[in-house]
């Protein structure tokens, strides 16, 4: 197996590993808390929080 075919064969790993981080990650998030105020969603990255602020738009 030559370098070339490794790295094809590792980059769709990657890709596969991915989506599913992906697809999980987004499953989690808690749809029934989106009308509150604020809440956070844990990131697949190291040490990653995001926040969501819902706050009514300001007029002109």
């Amino acid at each position: 197996m030559s370098a070339l075919e490794r790295a094809i064969r590792g980059a769709g790993l990657l890709v596969a590993v991915a989506l599913v981080v992906s697809h999980v990650w987004f499953q989690l998030i808690p749809l029934e808390q989106v009308s509150s105020g604020s809440w956070s969603v844990f990131s697949p990255f190291p040490l990653g929080v995001i926040d969501v602020v819902i706050e009514p738009m300001a007029g002109p």
